[in-house]
């Protein structure tokens, strides 16, 4: 193994402060963690070093050996054995050759027949996230002061790692609705404005769906804010599981949303807006029976009913207002574009 002066050891964790710097946009999980292994094992002179973060819904594993990977997965398969002791222990975990027989094999994790020890440093992270700092070695085992200084470098992470989950948890949430989560307002603003600069430069077409819910103050007023505002959250996963992954669900106002469609023409819109309001209208909502709510979609498209973001939202407003006005329920298209001095406020 290799040592350290206390110098070195200063640079290297500057060089681990660099690779998440938030101030000059270093901010990337992914990124971060694809570095990591490869630091370990030109630090330790070791053979296999790897790093893996699970979140609250995926997680993020890079490793580095004879040939250096990264992989992304949406579900972790288990960090191995030992991993998962250092994990479950809160303490760091050595294994050696010798110790065969004695205790856990960590050999169900990296593909390496050859290794001769393993050191799992558990990275504290906040619950329920979690994760390990793990290096290998092919030539005989890690001596003490290569163990405290991996045990150094994880708890250097752990900070680092910490702000920038946070950061990104944040960054998350001011993108998004804290009710439906949904995107937010300020979100769709932005994503309207890049989808249709791309259809305008690609001379492609899209669509937007404006969405109401019908009698929500009658509602609101019978049951409570509360159940109205379990309605919305229900309604949101509605919306989101009959859009396609291409397609952009977000919170347009209080009882409002807008779904951006991307090169889809009006009338497949249309036929969209129809599945999304007959999936409504068959689901039964707190203290309502199938039936009982419904919505009103008012659809629009570019750049045939505007070639603004102002006036294509207009006319889905418009329509949506037809529709409103048609006895709820249905789904009317936009029939002429819409007003371009419509002022896009927060809602």
């Amino acid at each position: 193994m290799r040592s350290m002066e206390p110098i070195q050891i200063q640079e290297l964790l500057k060089t681990l402060g660099n690779l998440a710097d938030l101030e000059s946009g270093q901010r990337d999980l992914g990124g971060v963690l694809n570095r990591i292994p490869q630091l370990v094992k030109e630090t330790l002179n070791v053979s296999h070093a790897y790093c893996a973060v699970a979140l609250e819904t995926s997680s993020l594993v890079a490793s580095s050996g004879t040939k250096d990977t990264f992989v992304r997965s949406d579900s972790w398969e288990g960090p191995g054995v030992l991993a998962r002791e250092a994990i479950e222990h809160k303490q760091t975990q050595l294994w050696q050759e010798s110790d065969i027989g004695d205790g856990p094999s960590p050999s169900d994790r990296l593909d390496a027949d050859n290794i001769k020890s393993w050191v799992c440093v558990p990275l504290s992270l906040t619950h329920p996230r979690q994760g390990v700092l793990v290096a290998a070695c092919e030539n005989g085992p890690i001596d003490e002061a290569s163990i405290q200084l991996l045990e150094q470098l994880g708890a250097y992470l752990e900070v680092i790692l910490r702000n920038l989950i946070d950061y990104q948890r944040n960054e998350a949430l001011a993108l998004t609705d804290e009710l439906t989560r949904l995107y937010n307002f300020r979100f769709l603003k932005a994503a309207l404005r890049r989808e249709m600069e791309r259809a305008s430069r690609y001379g492609q077409m899209f669509s937007i769906i404006m969405i109401d819910v019908d009698h929500l103050k009658a509602y609101n007023d019978q049951h409570g804010h509360l159940k109205g505002s379990e309605l919305l959250r229900q309604l949101a996963g509605i919306l989101s599981r009959s859009s396609r992954a291409i397609d952009l669900v977000a919170k347009y106002g209080g009882d409002e949303f807008l779904v951006i469609l991307p090169q889809t023409r009006l009338e497949g819109a249309v036929s969209m807006a129809n599945r999304i309001r007959e999936a409504v209208a068959q689901t039964a909502f707190p203290h309502c029976e199938a039936g009982h709510m419904t919505v009103s979609i008012g659809v629009a498209a570019y750049p045939q009913h505007g070639e603004t973001v102002q006036s294509l939202v207009s006319a889905a407003d418009e329509a949506l207002f037809a529709a409103k006005r048609a006895n709820r329920n249905c789904v009317i298209p936009a029939e002429k574009p819409g007003n371009d001095g419509l002022i896009m406020d927060a809602a």
